[in-house]
C-alpha cells in the first residue's frame, strides 16, 4: 500500500463556513477539506425536535445528534464567492479542498460539479446518500442511493458536463439490497466517471 496517496479527510456536514475551513487549515492529519454538502438553495436545516421523524435531535451536554441536519448551508451562489478563497487558504496549508454538493435534479448536480471546479476545488463528492431531506410538500424526498434510475441519470448528466478527465466521487446511504447495490455498482463502473465511492452514512428513518 502507498500511504502517500491516502487521503484524509472530515465528512461532509462538518465543514460549512470560512472560519471552519480556517480551524481545518491547521496542523494536523487531514490532507483534504471537505465542505458541504452544499444545495443550490440557501438550507436552514432541520429544527432540534426528539422523535419527529423528519427532523433531528441534538443533546448540547453530550455533543451527539439522532437522525441529521438537512444540509443546512448558504446555497451555491455564496459558495461561488467562498469556495475560491477556501481553496487558495487549503493550498497554502498543504491540503486539497473537496466539496460535496446535493441537487434537487440531475442538471444542478452537474452545474455546481462543473462550477467548483472552475473555482478552484480538487475534487467534488456527489451526496446520493442524505436521507432527511423534506420538500415544501410535507414528503421527503427521492434518495439517489435507493432509485438507480435517478443516480445514473445524474452521473450521465454530470460526466456530459464535466470537463475531459474529471471524475467525481459519490457518496451513498448504506444499501441493504443486494440487486440495488449491484445496479449501483454496474452503474459506476460503466459510466466510468465515478473515483471514489463513499460509504459512510445512516439508513434513513431509524
Amino acid at each position: 500500500m502507498n500511504l502517500e496517496h491516502i487521503s484524509v479527510s472530515n465528512a461532509a456536514g462538518t465543514i460549512k463556513t470560512m472560519k471552519d475551513v480556517e480551524e481545518a487549515c491547521r496542523p494536523n492529519a487531514m490532507t483534504a477539506i471537505m465542505v458541504g454538502s452544499i444545495t443550490l438553495k440557501p438550507r436552514q436545516g432541520n429544527k432540534p425536535d426528539r422523535g419527529a421523524g423528519r427532523v433531528y435531535y441534538y443533546d448540547v451536554n453530550g455533543g451527539w445528534s439522532l437522525n441529521s441536519l438537512g444540509l443546512p448551508n448558504e446555497g451555491f451562489v455564496e459558495y461561488m464567492r467562498l469556495l475560491p478563497e477556501m481553496a487558495r487558504r487549503a493550498h497554502a496549508a498543504g491540503k486539497e479542498l473537496h466539496a460535496s454538493i446535493a441537487g434537487e435534479t440531475a442538471e444542478e448536480y452537474a452545474n455546481m460539479a462543473y462550477e467548483c471546479y472552475k473555482l478552484g476545488v480538487d475534487k467534488v463528492e456527489l451526496n446520493f446518500g442524505c436521507p432527511n431531506v423534506w420538500g415544501t410538500n410535507g414528503k421527503q424526498k427521492p434518495i439517489p442511493s435507493y432509485t438507480p434510475t435517478i443516480a445514473r441519470r445524474v452521473l450521465l448528466t454530470v460526466r456530459d458536463k464535466l470537463q475531459s478527465g474529471r471524475t467525481v466521487d459519490i457518496k451513498i446511504s448504506p444499501v441493504e439490497d443486494s440487486y440495488t447495490l449491484q445496479q449501483l455498482a454496474e452503474m459506476c463502473n460503466n459510466i466510468k466517471c465515478v473515483s471514489n465511492v463513499v460509504g459512510t452514512n445512516t439508513i434513513p428513518n431509524q
